[in-house]
């Protein structure tokens, strides 16, 4: 019986730790949506070298994987599907906003700053949803007790 509640309590742990990742990387995305285009906007010269498509595709890969186990397993185990419907929508968007600026990126001269965000929106949105999910999957990993 000890066994069993000290087991669920590591993998209690290893969850936590699966969300705080998705949070420091949703966050890390987050923040390259914001600082890339006030870069590019400031600092053109630098743009170049901070706007890549490896940059977006290497933060996705990484964010997807563990976004899907974390919402997975928290779904199954406390019966809150609020992060796994919340998680799912912010994956898309972040897939919809790297396919537009990959595919459709235009290479015309901004405008404005405004011009870079509304560019960004997708991938900004879904960030802050895959914030909030994995905010919502840890709360319940806190509850205390098994469901």
């Amino acid at each position: 019986m000890v066994k069993d509640h000290v087991g669920s309590f590591i993998i209690m742990e290893n969850e936590s730790k699966i969300d705080r990742i998705g949070i420091a990387l949703s966050g890390l995305c987050l923040a390259h949506c914001f600082l890339v285009p006030i870069a590019a906007l400031f600092l053109p010269w630098l743009s170049s070298y901070l706007e890549h498509d490896f940059a977006h595709f290497a933060l996705l890969i990484l964010i997807i994987p563990t976004a899907i186990f974390s919402f997975y397993h928290g779904a199954r185990k406390h019966n809150d599907y609020f992060p796994l419907k919340v998680g799912s929508l912010g994956i898309s968007l972040l897939v919809i906003g790297i396919m537009k600026e990959a595919y459709f990126h235009s290479e015309e001269e901004v405008n404005s700053l405004l011009d870079i965000f509304v560019d960004h929106i997708p991938t900004i949105l879904g960030s802050i949803l895959l914030v909030f999910a994995h905010l919502r999957n840890l709360r319940n990993c806190r509850c205390g007790h098994n469901h």
